[in-house]
């Protein structure tokens, strides 16, 4: 048979028909549907294809299920040289509404509009993430709304209700204990109490009612009673007693001056005819006339340091004399004085002075054997604690304070110490309730050694 040209392309366009039949019989189908919609940041789960032939289908994704917008998953199989794509939407949705939290309560109780204090709120999408920022307050006629939008136009409003009422009452609470003890024939010292109110200042409604008689043994009360501009009052009570309270002696001394504040403490001292002793620390030249102030009004000028440098005075039993007599002659040059009275820096039973094992205890020694009395002390004022107050030392003193015994008090008029002044007048008033005797030390006064530690 001849095979014509003609044949040959019949031939031909058969065999590429039979190919094709061949390659479109290999089924090829997306599984699931087509168009898939998903929340922002959720977790997108592929449901797959299904293809007839061995070949690997290549698949491209443009997804970021973390931005609202359309995507679109390609999927494209291979068999020979030919290719079938397939392509798959993926909607990704945000129309979850920020959380939106307020903090405190969603209803108050004020006394008007403006008494209002915005105690916090907080704002999160989870798209856009932290949105407190964003938060839009609005006043309505019963409280204020706050909304807040997220990027998507998701809407969260809250509101905070307010009732205009003033039903609550004053608070108030004793400066000082409950309970105080006075001598017979002293004079009251008032403590005073802390009140607030929620609406505003009631301090000055304060009303305080006391029958104490001084002179009669016995237990007072003393009411203080406070009301609000509501008519809310509150009260509170303190008991007094009055009782024959043996004698109780006191010896206010300060250390490390004198410096700027010794002047307020000397014009305190002065006011009250109160008595006392300065141990002193040069600090410059200009201290004199305030050292000649003390002398003068008849107040104990005792020697305290030159230097106040541990290592230094600590050293040796010859660094130590050299420090002292350094201020002695200072005092005597400048006043007069020889004192013979004398309190160690950091006092006898210090540990700064470690590094030299036993020397407080030789010095205590040599120094009593030289004619010097050291003075120690049985109460602190802790007034070179941080963070000390007026009413902390205030407080720290009365209550060292023993009824019937002699109390070496310990203070400090040296740099930065205007606490110690403020609470000074303070103290001698408390003093003054129990009956205390005020003396400056001498060479007759108890000594108050503190047991030595090194």
């Amino acid at each position: 048979m001849k095979i014509t040209k003609k044949i040959i392309k019949l031939i031909i366009i058969i065999a590429i028909t039979l190919f094709n039949t061949g390659c479109s019989e290999k089924e090829f189908k997306l599984l699931g549907e087509s168009s898939i919609t998903i929340q922002a940041n959720s977790n997108y789960e592929e449901p797959g294809y299904f293809f007839e032939g061995n070949t690997e289908v290549d698949i491209q994704s443009s997804l970021n299920v973390e931005v609202p917008g359309t995507y679109t998953i390609t999927y494209t199989a291979k068999t020979g040289s030919k290719t079938k794509t397939l392509e798959r939407t993926i909607i990704v949705v945000d129309t979850i509404a920020p959380v939106l939290s307020l903090v405190g309560s969603l209803s108050k109780i004020l006394c008007n509009e403006n008494s209002f204090k915005e105690e916090g709120y907080s704002a999160v999408d989870n798209v856009d993430g932290e949105l407190s920022d964003k938060v839009i307050i609005t006043k309505t006629s019963s409280g204020i709304k706050y909304s807040i939008s997220d990027s998507s136009g998701n809407l969260s409003e809250i509101s905070r209700s307010f009732t205009i009422k003033d039903t609550q009452r004053p608070s108030i609470s004793l400066k000082g204990p409950s309970t105080v003890t006075m001598a017979k024939g002293g004079t009251y010292y008032e403590f005073g109490i802390n009140s607030s109110d929620n609406c505003g200042d009631v301090r000055k409604s304060l009303q305080v009612s006391k029958t104490i008689d001084p002179d009669i043994v016995g237990q007072y009360t003393v009411t203080y009673s406070v009301k609000d501009a509501s008519g809310n009052t509150n009260s509170i009570t303190r008991i007094v007693k009055v009782e024959d309270l043996p004698q109780t002696t006191v010896y206010l001394t300060f250390d490390d001056g004198p410096f700027s504040d010794t002047i307020s403490i000397l014009d305190t001292l002065k006011k009250y005819e109160v008595k006392a002793t300065f141990f002193i620390l040069y600090h410059r030249s200009y201290s004199g006339p305030v050292i000649l102030r003390e002398a003068a009004e008849g107040h104990t000028i005792g020697l305290h340091s030159w230097s106040h440098k541990y290592s230094s005075i600590y050293a040796s039993e010859t660094a130590y004399y050299y420090d002292l007599n350094a201020i002695s002659d200072y005092i005597f040059n400048l006043t007069g004085i020889r004192s013979t009275i004398i309190r160690f820096p950091g006092g006898s039973s210090n540990t700064v002075s470690w590094f030299n094992r036993g020397i407080m205890t030789t010095l205590t020694q040599s120094v009593q054997e030289k004619g010097y009395h050291y003075f120690d002390w049985n109460v602190s004022s802790g007034d070179t604690a941080y963070g000390n107050t007026e009413t902390s030392i205030f407080n720290n003193v009365i209550n060292g304070i023993k009824v019937g015994r002699a109390n070496c008090v310990l203070m400090h008029d040296g740099p930065n110490h205007k606490n110690s002044a403020l609470a000074l007048p303070h103290i001698i008033e408390y003093l003054k309730s129990i009956n205390a005797v005020y003396l400056p030390l001498s060479m007759d006064s108890p000594q108050f050694h503190q047991k030595v530690a090194n």
